[in-house]
């Protein structure tokens, strides 16, 4: 029996996804939550995990190829199987068999012949006082077992640790050991032979980038991190063609509409922030403890824009026709460099936000 794995919906508005990299092939086991394949769509680029866990049987949408949200991407037939349970019936016969044997092994004659031994040994005192003697002597080295009772007592942790920490020891070092890759970096390590255990991340926090990527793939080894801040390299890119992800294709749709769709005009105000330097400078550690996040100068930027268009909104407003229409919320994007490139995200409703906010 199998079961259809569908690309579900990864976002309002999304309507479709791309097939970037399949992670397993027909044939291979997959468990629950396991990524079975890479996506990209408009707004992100991600894993799709498997629903349940079994064997691939068919794979029905081919790498680089766009299907809608809802459709059949992968086939996963049911691998579980049953064990033979034959074998608790003969360990019953044995148990009822030896029951008999104990039950004729009394002897309660032996007992009349200890009763007489002790009317013989009436000249036990003599040897009494001698036992005083020897007792003395028996205390030094009544203290000397004593210290070795703890030292065994701290072998039995040792072998514990040993037999269940050779299972899940290797998953996390290598959880730990690499930092988050995104799909393209991965589909793109791949695409050069370049294993990614041996590259370095120069991105935030150690992150993976193309760029380590393709000098990775370009110095063949570990002598590229040494040759690139000492020798200009040309980049691997000049004179190739490669085709856009959806997601630049949205960001280059959307940023010609702007140009064509909304009056250009740079304007540039000296203004004095030294007031606002002196208040960062004097909230920044507390902000930092209560938020968890740095204060710099940018928030007190955007909450100045933002008043600026609650006062005069004819600078936000559109031309509707013949109408001009002043919007009820003040929505500013702030252009962003993440890992995947110039991203813009919008922060809305920034008018009924603070600086924290």
């Amino acid at each position: 029996m199998s079961q259809d794995v569908t690309l579900p919906a990864l976002g309002e508005s999304v309507t479709e996804g791309t097939v970037t990299r399949w992670l397993k092939n027909v044939g291979d086991s997959v468990a629950v939550d396991e990524p079975l394949v890479e996506i990209s769509t408009d707004k992100v680029d991600t894993e799709i995990p498997s629903p349940i866990a079994g064997v691939i049987e068919e794979i029905l949408v081919a790498e680089d190829e766009t299907v809608e949200v809802g459709a059949v991407l992968v086939r996963v037939g049911d691998g579980s199987g049953a064990a033979a349970p034959a074998a608790p019936a003969p360990a019953a016969e044995a148990v009822a068999e030896p029951a008999p044997a104990p039950a004729p092994e009394p002897t309660p004659e032996p007992a009349p012949e200890v009763v007489a031994p002790p009317v013989v040994e009436t000249p036990a005192p003599a040897p009494a006082p001698a036992a005083p003697a020897p007792v003395s002597a028996p205390p030094p080295p009544a203290p000397a077992p004593a210290p070795p009772a703890p030292a065994p007592v701290a072998a039995p942790p040792a072998p514990a640790p040993s037999a269940p920490g050779g299972l899940p020891q290797p998953v996390p070092s290598g959880s730990r050991s690499m930092p988050y890759v995104t799909p393209i970096v991965r589909k793109l390590a791949n695409d050069h032979g370049v294993d990614l255990s041996g590259v370095t991340g120069t991105g935030v926090g150690g992150r993976i980038r193309k760029e380590d990527v393709l000098a990775k793939a370009a110095g063949g080894g570990a002598p590229a991190p040494a040759a690139a801040p000492t020798v200009v390299e040309a980049s691997t890119l000049r004179g190739t063609s490669v085709p856009m992800s959806r997601l630049r294709k949205v960001i280059a749709e959307r940023a010609v509409a702007s140009m064509q769709q909304t009056a250009q005009l740079t304007s540039v105000v000296e203004v004095d922030v030294t007031e606002v330097a002196e208040l960062r400078h004097a909230t920044k550690d507390q902000f930092h403890q209560v938020t968890g996040t740095k204060l710099s100068f940018l928030p007190f930027f955007v909450k100045a824009a933002a008043e600026a268009l609650r006062v005069f909104p004819i600078i936000n407003a559109v031309v509707d026709g013949e109408n001009i229409v002043y919007p009820a919320t003040e929505n500013i994007s702030i252009a962003v460099d993440t890992e995947r490139g110039l991203l813009t995200p919008v922060l809305k409703n920034a008018g009924d936000k603070n600086i924290a906010g």
